[in-house]
């Protein structure tokens, strides 16, 4: 620990404490060793201040808790807060009124089927039940049962493809006029670069002689570290077009969602004979997922070129995709296939 003192936070000989002022009163946590980290001197804080907070006010409903859980720094400043609020929000519709410590695993179970049946679909409803477990898992003292825990989790259905063929794309950009939500489209079709990080990315991040890009660390899921991420020509040419339109920095994607839909519909007038769908600017990673595996053939040289922790996200972008070997010996296959059965019609013939 660095001796700058912390609020909140004791040296005491070899080991830290943390301390907590609440009417009037001090109260000081067990001796930590030396190495603990601040966030865990940190969750000892708010969960005392909300276990006195439980005792002021018989009132306090599971509601307050999520209010006050969402304040929590560590939680406040996690990359998936607003999908986190949202996701709760659900909760405390249903289970607002209750007491935290009187929710009980039937109550859960049966939340969970109700939303089944509504039907959500399976990953919707394993969304909510995480964001639950860990709210929990975050609120409650060491020990305490946590009544989600053995609760369902749905099996998930893969979703169907959405990927666009790269023609189709190439129209819609076509009919599309100069604008920053053009080029971050283009960065997401020819690099493969999610909104979220296209806006962490600066201009000397991009190298342009060496057609490559340093890609900042993804807190999603499991998380990234820091990479150089190889560029294809198109790539690099999409970045050519972000640095003459300097469209670097936020950019929020709901941005991007009018403009698209807005192309699609003139791609559809002025290229009939095409068939555009009317999928999500996000169809335009999963497009450059599968054209990477189609060619590739290889699910972890696709996972590195879109910046994916884990081969299974990979799995659920490029379902019903054929990798280019697999196709031609597919082809090579049904080549020899026919010259067989040429032959036997042949002999037969005699």
């Amino acid at each position: 620990m660095s001796k700058k003192k912390t609020k909140g936070v004791e040296r005491v000989g070899n080991g830290l404490r943390a301390t907590i002022r609440i009417s009037g009163q001090l109260y000081r946590s067990p001796v930590f060793p030396i190495d603990t980290p601040l966030s865990k001197l940190e969750k000892w804080r708010s969960k005392t201040q909300m276990r006195f907070a439980r005792r002021r006010s018989a009132l306090t409903s599971f509601a307050d808790d999520v209010v006050a859980y969402l304040f929590i720094d560590r939680v406040a400043n996690m990359p998936s807060i607003d999908t986190q609020r949202h996701l709760l929000k659900c909760w405390v519709e249903a289970l607002g009124s209750i007491g935290r410590d009187d929710i009980t695993h039937d109550m859960v179970e049966k939340q969970l089927w109700l939303w089944k049946k509504k039907p959500l679909s399976e990953g919707t409803v394993n969304k909510r039940r995480t964001a639950l477990m860990s709210f929990f898992g975050e609120m409650n003292e060491r020990g305490e049962m946590n009544p989600v825990a053995d609760t369902t989790h749905f099996e998930e259905k893969l979703p169907p493809p959405k990927h666009i063929d790269y023609a189709v794309i190439r129209a819609v950009f076509s009919v599309m006029p100069k604008s920053v939500a053009k080029a971050r489209l283009m960065l997401l079709a020819f690099a493969g670069i999610p909104p979220a990080q296209q806006n962490d990315i600066k201009p000397d991040y991009v190298n342009w002689k060496a057609s490559s890009v340093q890609m900042p660390p993804r807190n999603k899921g499991k998380g990234t570290d820091w990479r150089q991420r190889p560029l294809l020509r198109e790539g690099v040419m999409a970045f050519r077009y972000v640095r003459r339109l300097n469209a670097w920095g936020f950019v929020d994607s709901m941005n991007l969602q009018d403009p698209w839909r807005r192309a699609l519909a003139r791609a559809r007038g002025k290229f009939p004979e095409l068939s555009v769908p009317s999928y999500s600017p996000y169809s335009l990673r999963h497009s450059f997922a599968t054209l990477a595996y189609e060619i590739t053939g290889d699910l972890q040289k696709t996972a590195d070129l879109c910046g994916h922790a884990s081969t299974e996200t990979t799995k659920r972008y490029v379902q019903g995709a054929v990798p280019k070997v697999q196709r031609q010996a597919a082809d090579e296959v049904s080549f020899s296939m026919r010259e067989r059965m040429r032959a036997w019609r042949h002999a037969a013939r005699k």
